[in-house]
């Protein structure tokens, strides 16, 4: 059984706005950057999106994206941003014809789903009440010279606690766990490298063992509320960053063909998909294998220190689309440091960093820095979410012009 699943309906706003395929916003593209990718990546973000939709509302679930399945992508991506999707689960019994009834498959995209994505979120309370976020795929396909791609893909901020997350700029070694980190390639903000990793720090403060104690009691808290709630434990299956590990041991270890690698994400997901791109490319490095790691993020908030985006460019191919007139990102700000050396008296100064220091946990003294290559356009829909929207506001500058009808005198 083949199943046609539909995607939200996105902002009304956004799609009478940017409804004009001939006349998309202008995008000045840099030297190797792959249009047709970065279409087919943002689309794919968009069925995350929509995965997740039908997880959130608990509606639809027989159409969740599980490990195993097969989806497809509809033609003629390269005009319109798609609005439903193929999708076939493993246990499926298979057919002879590839009819659906939203028409035939035919030549469409196929990807193979090697991993799916979770969080395990907490909400406010004692115990807090556990909750499992998904927050996007790995997709396998073959590519016309026999060799195979691996789509690693994330959406972005919905859920309250992401939105917590998301304002969690203290900046801490890149990937930090319990066991260790690498902190050679720079910093990254903790709410990012927290939903990557799961690590939880607690209270960051200077005083270890207070910080110690808050994590203890974190942890005891969080083991109480998933023995009342078995079923969340089965539905989170490891930490995002166990599972992209998985993924690629499994790839690498059925394969012997060339494989290229592709992360993208928008938003929450921009950063997620960063951290990500770095962890396997140093994955790739532990192996000797050589797979090219392509970075395309969509309304990137600053995800690390200036350390941490030389890594990513050294290692990465890397682009990053955003809308001029979209404000996250530029967040979290370059740098909160307002009061230079220069201005006197020296110890006023002294005084006033100190004060801010307090104030903000330490993020006034640390700096951030985007990573890739910008690839910048501008829309403005008079209205934060439809400037930041997914679906047609950063969709729209990557379609080509919609060719004219036959007979047409264009």
């Amino acid at each position: 059984m083949i199943r046609t699943v539909h995607l939200p309906r996105e902002s009304k706003l956004a799609a009478e706005a940017i409804d004009n395929t001939n006349h998309p916003p202008s995008l000045q593209l840099p030297p190797g950057f792959s249009r047709p990718l970065a279409w087919e990546l943002a689309n794919l973000i968009r069925v995350a999106y929509g995965d997740f939709d039908k997880y959130d509302k608990q509606q639809d679930l027989g159409n969740l994206i599980q490990v195993g399945d097969t989806l497809w992508l509809p033609q003629n991506l390269t005009y319109d941003p798609i609005d439903y999707f193929w999708l076939q689960h493993s246990n499926d019994e298979p057919i002879d014809s590839d009819e659906t009834d939203a028409g035939p498959i035919g030549d469409s995209t196929a990807y193979k789903v090697l991993g799916v994505f979770t969080y395990l979120a907490f909400s406010a309370g004692i115990p807090p009440k556990p909750e499992v976020d998904r927050f996007g795929f790995a997709l396998e396909r073959d590519l016309p010279d026999r060799n195979k791609e691996i789509n690693f893909i994330f959406r972005g901020t919905i859920e309250p606690s992401e939105w917590f997350n998301d304002f969690q700029y203290k900046q801490i070694p890149f990937l930090q766990t319990e066991s260790g980190n690498q902190a050679s390639l720079g910093e990254a903000c903790l709410g990012f490298n927290k939903i990557y990793t799961d690590y939880r720090p607690g209270l960051v403060m200077d005083n270890k063992t207070f910080n110690k104690f808050s994590r203890d009691l974190d942890k005891g808290l969080r083991k109480a509320a998933l023995d009342q709630h078995p079923e969340i434990s089965s539905e989170h299956k490891a930490p995002i960053m166990v599972s992209v590990h998985q993924v690629l041991d499994e790839v690498f270890e059925r394969s012997d063909q060339s494989i290229s690698i592709n992360v993208a994400g928008h938003s929450l997901g921009a950063a997620l998909a960063t951290i990500c791109a770095l962890h396997i490319s140093i994955l790739c490095d532990s192996r000797e294998a050589h797979c090219p790691v392509s970075l395309y993020t969509f309304a990137s908030p600053r995800v690390g220190n200036p350390q941490f985006a030389r890594s990513c460019n050294k290692k990465l191919s890397a682009f990053r689309i955003a809308n001029s007139e979209d404000l996250v990102p530029g967040l979290p700000p370059a740098t909160l440091k307002v009061i230079g050396d220069e201005m006197s008296p020296a110890k006023h100064v002294e005084t006033v960093r100190k004060a801010l220091a307090v104030v903000t946990g330490g993020v006034s003294d640390d700096v951030f820095e985007h990573v890739g290559t910008p690839v910048y356009f501008t829309t403005q829909l008079g209205e934060i979410s439809s400037n930041h929207n997914m679906g047609h506001t950063y969709c729209s500058p990557l379609r080509e012009s919609q060719p004219s009808p036959p007979n047409s005198s264009h």
